[in-house]
This record gives C-alpha cells, structure tokens and sequence, in this order.
C-alpha cells in the first residue's frame, strides 16, 4: 500500500488495517511518515500501528507500506548491526540472552533512542543518546517477544 504525496492524514482501521509493518521511502522527495523523516529507500522496521491511531505523510514523498517480516538479523562474528530505525522481536530476529547495545565512534553527531518493551508493548527500559559522536554502551538482557 502506497500513502503519501501531499500531505495527509490516515486513520488505522479505516484507511488500512491495525497492525506490525514495515515502511520505505519510494521516491526522491524527503517524506514525514509519523514524525520520522525518511529519505530515498530509507526504511523503518516493524511499526505498529493501532486501531484507531491518526497517522501523518507530511511531504511530497511517497511510503510503501508493507507487512512486517520480521527477519532474522544477520550476525557478523558476534555482533548483529541494526541500521534501520524500527522495532525488532526477540526469537524472530535474533536470540534471547544478554545484549550490548554500542554506539560506535561517528564523524557526526547521532541522536539514538533504544526503548525495550515485553509482548504486550509495555515498557521495560530504555536508553536515549543525544548529540553523541563518541563511542558509547549499554546492556540488556532481553527476553522471548521483548
């Protein structure tokens, strides 16, 4: 389902079912989708949208919205790089255990925000790194459907 072009407002359940998806930027033009500003092919992963919630396309850019896969990460030595913003589930993405979330050094200043939430979307913890170019980390042990 394709949303956007001209800025507009969609209601969950009446413009398009409740539910986990996965967002992508498909054209040149920089796209608002809920408050996150996207870019070209630029994606955020496993949204979930509420019955009843009013989403905001604000741009001239277009969203494709598309139902969330859920995809195991890929693991590199014992390290997994999440590169796109979104939600990932513990056991479908990757395995329960202890994880250390690191920031590593960047040329640019990174604003990143790590909320960790059990099944039922309640919050368990969360991390906020502003303004931060230097290399930084924390750990959690997340747990089935965290």
């Amino acid at each position: 389902m394709v949303l956007g072009k001209n800025d507009k407002e969609y209601e969950v359940g009446k413009d398009f079912h409740p539910g986990y998806y996965d967002v992508m930027s498909i054209s040149s033009k920089t796209v608002n989708f809920a408050g996150d500003n996207l870019k070209e092919n630029e994606e955020l992963k496993g949204i979930f949208n509420c019955h009843n919630n009013k989403i905001g396309v604000r741009g001239e850019g277009q969203v494709k919205l598309t139902s969330a896969k859920f995809e195991k990460l890929k693991r590199k030595d014992d390290y997994y790089t999440i590169s796109e913003s979104g939600y990932y589930v513990v056991e479908s993405e990757m395995p329960e255990g202890k994880y250390e979330f690191a920031l590593e050094k960047s040329p640019e200043s990174l604003y990143i925000f790590i909320d960790i939430r059990n099944k039922k979307l309640e919050p368990i913890d969360s991390i906020q790194w502003d303004n931060k170019k230097n290399a930084c980390s924390i750990s959690f042990n997340l747990k089935k459907g965290d």
